[in-house]
């Protein structure tokens, strides 16, 4: 299984954090994994970009029209990641509202074939009262989609396993809110 993953957001969103569950869980599955992080002025809600390729791949970097999946945990880099999705690939986005009807870049998606699955992780994480967990939130809901090469179980023991100390409760919490998600969002 080939599989080319950009994950975007903002500097303190934890874009390199759920990058390194990725990373890991494919290393955990026995998997050949590469990837390649950009920061943008992170410290200062800045972009960041992570490309992660599970696979037989060389290089780290994602060409446009090549990934597979994006993870947006912002709509505004969603928008700018937008380029990078291939024919038929699927993005999850953190929104609170239909950014695509009627809109050119819906229009664009249909003509990919592209797969847009929206959730309101921002909502969730503040229901949560953990504001920085909109990444394992995403992560969580898109798990049942099967795009990935891991179980629930799978993802579930890498977090456990990776995270800081003090925080795998919260973190596991904020996984399987966004899991339970999942069922909701695909009725839209």
């Amino acid at each position: 299984m080939n599989l080319q993953i950009i994950i975007s957001g903002i500097g303190g969103q934890g874009v390199v954090f759920g990058s390194k569950v990725l990373f890991q869980a494919a290393l955990l599955k026995g998997l050949k994994v590469i990837g390649s992080e950009t920061h943008g002025m992170a410290q200062r809600g800045g972009s960041v970009v992570s490309h992660l390729k599970i696979g037989d791949f060389h290089s780290p970097l994602i060409r446009a029209g090549a990934a597979d999946m994006i993870y947006a945990f912002e709509e505004a880099e969603f928008l700018r990641t937008l380029p990078f999705i291939k024919n038929r690939g699927i993005c999850f986005v953190n929104t609170g509202r239909n950014i695509l009807t009627g809109s050119e870049i819906e229009k664009y998606l249909i003509r990919k074939h592209v797969r847009v699955l929206p959730i309101d992780a921002g909502r969730i994480a503040r229901e949560l009262k953990a504001p920085l967990s909109v990444n394992l939130i995403m992560l969580g809901f898109s798990v049942p989609s099967n795009c990935l090469p891991f179980s629930r179980t799978d993802m579930e023991e890498t977090i456990e396993k990776i995270s800081p100390h003090g925080s795998s409760e919260m973190n596991l919490k904020a996984f399987r809110a966004g899991h339970k998600n999942w069922q909701s969002n695909l009725i839209k």
